[in-house]
């Protein structure tokens, strides 16, 4: 359904480009789940937005392309491109009070993306299908007005109003605590399984990647560093970066922490770009950058494996 090729995004500063997306591959079927891992910086939430073309002004698509349906999305005029965006294709914002006009009533907000793809649900519908109750007062209230959960449960109604057939939820979980993390993934795997949706959940988080995805891309610094079914990359990594995604989470109270810090898109180093982080590093990462191929069943760039 959704294919990406060689993606490559920019930004500018003081008359500078630098890449954010260095050449992302990534494919989505139908009723199918995917996850993309890695910490904030690698790339993760732009490669979400360049899917609806919704990059700020001063980031730019260098090449590549975004197939839906065989269609390129960067093709598409204006026009073409809001029937896709919020319709065919839904997205879940990473932070919903930002996402959400805090001078316009919910009910408003909701009906405007219902009027605009001629949506088969009404608005109480909606909010009913993502577990709201009391819904009348929910549609005349403002968005501060309502906890986090509930905004969020409006953000999902507000991606479902158009009936899309991919679902993108870039780590819609993010500002809320655990109790209300668990109710919203819950919510979502049972709309993904009920609707018969394609999900592209991005998280940093190895937990709820692996409980609501089947194959997962792990990014860092704009690339894809390994891909493979969820289980099978989370059990048994090949990339040294997974391996240390997979060391440094919680468990039963133990945590290892991950040093260093993701790297500067303005200052990436030669070869390969994690390096400065990994613990396997030996002289010619340092200048050869690896390729993305084929070991295992599974997509992995790095010289050590290819060794």
């Amino acid at each position: 359904m959704l294919e990406i090729r060689n993606l490559k995004v920019a930004y500018k500063r003081d008359g500078k480009r630098y890449l954010i997306l260095r050449g992302v591959d990534l494919s989505v079927g139908e009723n199918e789940t995917v996850g993309i891992l890695g910490e904030s910086g690698c790339g993760k939430s732009t490669l979400a937005l360049s899917i609806l073309r919704l990059l700020k002004r001063n980031v730019e698509f260098v090449s590549g392309s975004i197939l839906y349906k065989g269609e390129d999305i960067l093709r598409l005029s204006e026009e073409e491109l809001r029937k896709i965006r919020g319709g065919e294709i839904g997205i879940i914002f990473q932070h919903p009070f930002s996402s959400l006009n805090p001078c316009m009533k919910i009910g408003k907000q909701i009906e405007e993306v219902v009027r605009l793809h001629s949506s088969v649900y009404t608005v109480s519908e909606l909010l009913k299908t993502v577990g709201l109750k009391d819904v009348e007062k929910i549609k005349n209230s403002y968005p501060h007005e309502l906890s986090g959960g509930m905004i969020q449960r409006c953000m999902l109604a507000i991606a479902l109003a158009g009936d899309p057939e991919i679902l993108i939820a870039d780590e819609p979980t993010t500002a809320l605590d655990k109790m209300l993390e668990k109710e919203i993934i819950d919510l979502l795997k049972e709309l993904v399984m009920k609707k018969n949706l394609s999900l592209i959940f991005i998280s940093h988080n190895l937990g709820l990647i692996k409980y609501l995805t089947k194959k997962v891309y792990v990014m860092y610094a704009g690339v894809v560093v390994e891909e493979g079914k969820t289980d099978e990359v989370l059990s048994s990594p090949l990339h040294p970066y997974t391996e240390v995604l997979i060391e440094s989470y919680p468990k039963k109270g133990r945590i290892k922490y991950f040093e260093g810090d993701v790297v500067d898109i303005e200052n990436l180093p030669g070869g390969c770009k994690f390096h400065p982080r990994c613990p396997y590093v030996f002289e010619d990462c340092k200048w050869k950058e690896p390729k993305l191929f084929l070991k295992n069943n599974r997509f992995v760039r790095c010289l050590r494996q290819e060794k």
